[in-house]
C-alpha cells in the first residue's frame, strides 16, 4: 500500500470551505489503496471551527503546534480580521445605524477569554472599525513584509519539524501541499529539498496572479519570485480549472508538462442529511463569505427595492438571507436601501447546516467578479459544487464566459447574469419569482448525468492518476 502525506493548514475541525477539499481528496485516496496522513496544525483558540465536519476514522492525521494565534490577535486587535469563532447559527438584524443586533445562538456555545461566545467575538470583530493610523500600518506593514507568504507562516517549524519525524518513521512515498494557505507549499518544497520525496503542489487559488489579494506592487513581485521558486520543484502541480491551468501556463511556459487540472467537487455522502421541505416563501440564500464591497449585490439590492416598490414583488412573500460572517458593505446597503424586512443576515452556522439552507431555498445566489482575466474567470468557489447538488437553482452573477458560468449552464442548474447587468438580473428575479407564484414551485433543469463528473471521487481518480506519472 502506497503512502501518502497530506500537508494542509486548513483542516477540520478548522471550518471553511478551505478544509473541504483536502479532506475529501483524502478520504477517496485512502479508497483507492493509499493510507494517508494528514499533517495540519494544532486546534488554536483564533479560527473558526466547525465541529459538525467528521474525519473519517482511516484517515491518519497528525497535528503540530503553530504560532499564528497569536499572529491573528495582533491583526485581530489592528481592527481588520476575525479572531475565533464556532460555526454556530447566530441572526443579525440590521438597525438605523448599521450595526447588527445579535440575537441568541441556537447551538452550544464556548466562553471564550473575556466571557462572550466564540461566536459573538467572531461575529463582532468582522464588523469592527479600523483603529487608527498607526494600528493598520502596524498590520499592513506586518501582513505585507514579514509574513511571507502569508499569515500562516508561524506555523513552518513545527510542521516542518514533525512531517521530516513521520516521513521518516511511516516511510511516506509522496508529499502533497495544498494552498492556500501558501505557507503549506514552503513546507512541501523544504521537505522536497531535505528529503527528496516527491512533491504535489495543489493550488486552490492562484498565489502571484490572485487580484482578490490587493497586494502592493512590490509585494506582488516578491510573491511572483517566490512562487516561481517553491513551485519549479515540484514534481507536480494541481489546479481547480481549465481557465487557471491556462494561466498559469501562460505565466510559467516551462511548467507546462507538469501542470494538470483536479477539479474541485463535491461529496454526495454529505448529503445524506435529513431532507427538508422547501420554504412557503420566494426565499433566495447565500452561503458563505462575502468580500468586500461587493457590487454584485449593491445591484441586487437596487434590483430588488425596485421590485418591491413597483409592487411587482410582495414583500411578505420574498426574503433575501446571508449565512456567515457579517459583512459591513451589506449590512450599510440593507439599512440605506430600506430592505430590513425582507434581508437578513444570521450569521455563521456549520456545513450541515448550510447544506439544510441550500436544500431549503428558492434560489441560490452566486457573485463572481466580472472581467476577463483567466485569473478571475477560472475562479470556482467550492461551494458552487454544493448548490448545484442542492436541488436548488442558483442565480449567478458573474461573467457569461468564466468556468463558474461555464459548470451552471453546461448541467443546466440555473442561470447566469453578467456583473452590473441589473435589467437582466431584475428579469431573472421576476421570472423566477412569478414562476413561483403560478407553479408554487422553480423549475430546476439539471441535466440526467451531468453531476457525475464533479463527484469528489472523480477528482480522486484523476489526483491517482497524476500520482501515478511520480512513483
Amino acid at each position: 500500500m502506497r503512502r501518502l502525506l497530506i500537508v494542509a493548514y486548513y483542516f477540520p475541525p478548522l471550518g471553511g470551505m478551505g478544509a473541504i477539499r483536502p479532506l475529501k481528496l483524502a478520504k477517496y485516496l485512502s479508497r483507492k489503496n493509499f493510507e494517508v496522513f494528514v499533517l495540519a496544525p494544532e486546534k488554536g483558540t483564533s479560527e473558526i471551527t466547525d465541529e459538525s465536519i467528521i474525519i473519517p476514522p482511516e484517515l491518519n492525521v497528525v497535528r503540530s503546534s503553530a504560532l499564528t494565534d497569536r499572529i491573528r490577535l495582533f491583526l485581530a486587535r489592528a481592527g481588520r480580521t476575525t479572531t475565533a469563532g464556532s460555526m454556530n447559527s447566530q441572526r443579525f438584524e440590521p438597525s438605523g445605524n448599521e450595526q447588527p443586533r445579535a440575537g441568541s445562538s441556537v447551538a452550544e456555545e464556548v466562553g471564550d477569554a473575556d466571557g462572550r461566545t466564540v461566536l459573538e467575538s467572531a461575529n463582532r470583530t468582522a464588523l469592527q472599525k479600523p483603529r487608527g493610523l498607526l494600528s493598520q500600518f502596524a498590520r499592513d506593514f506586518l501582513v505585507n513584509w514579514i509574513l511571507i507568504p502569508d499569515g500562516k507562516a508561524g506555523w513552518i517549524p513545527s510542521a516542518l519539524s514533525c512531517a521530516e519525524k513521520l516521513i521518516e518513521k511511516e516511510r511516506i512515498d509522496l508529499i502533497f501541499s495544498t494552498s492556500s494557505p501558501f505557507t503549506d507549499h514552503v513546507i512541501g518544497y523544504l521537505l522536497k529539498r531535505r528529503l527528496g520525496k516527491p512533491w504535489i503542489a495543489d493550488l486552490r487559488d492562484l498565489w502571484a496572479q490572485d487580484e482578490y489579494m490587493g497586494r502592493p506592487a512590490m509585494r506582488r513581485a516578491i510573491d511572483r519570485k517566490l512562487e516561481k521558486g517553491v513551485l519549479r520543484l515540484a514534481d507536480a502541480i494541481t489546479v481547480v480549472s481549465s481557465e487557471h491551468h491556462d494561466k498559469f501556463i501562460d505565466v510559467y511556459p516551462a511548467f507546462r508538462g507538469k501542470t494538470w487540472i483536479v477539479p474541485n467537487a463535491f461529496d454526495p455522502e454529505d448529503l445524506e442529511v435529513p431532507c427538508c421541505e422547501k420554504t412557503k416563501f420566494f426565499s433566495l440564500t447565500h452561503t458563505g463569505t462575502v468580500y468586500g464591497e461587493d457590487k454584485n449585490f449593491e445591484d441586487l439590492f437596487i434590483v430588488l427595492r425596485d421590485l418591491l416598490r413597483e409592487g411587482k414583488i410582495d414583500r411578505e412573500r420574498v426574503k433575501l438571507s446571508f449565512f456567515g460572517l457579517p459583512n459591513r458593505f451589506i449590512l450599510r446597503l440593507i439599512s440605506e436601501l430600506n430592505l430590513g424586512e425582507v434581508v437578513e443576515y444570521r450569521g455563521l452556522v456549520n456545513r450541515k447546516d448550510a447544506l439544510k439552507t441550500q436544500r431549503e431555498s428558492r434560489m441560490l445566489l452566486l457573485s463572481a467578479k466580472g472581467g476577463e482575466d483567466p485569473a478571475l474567470r477560472g475562479a470556482v468557489r467550492a461551494k458552487l459544487y454544493e448548490y448545484l447538488f442542492s436541488g436548488t437553482p442558483v442565480l449567478a452573477m458573474c461573467n457569461p464566459g468564466s468556468a463558474p458560468a461555464r459548470i451552471i449552464l453546461k448541467a443546466g442548474a440555473g442561470e447566469v447574469v453578467k456583473p452590473g447587468d441589473r435589467e437582466g438580473l431584475r428579469a431573472a428575479i421576476q421570472r423566477r419569482y412569478d414562476e413561483f407564484l403560478t407553479k408554487g414551485e422553480l423549475v430546476h433543469g439539471v441535466r440526467e448525468g451531468a453531476l457525475e463528473e464533479f463527484h469528489f471521487s472523480k477528482s480522486g481518480d484523476k489526483l491517482v492518476e497524476v500520482i501515478e506519472t511520480l512513483i
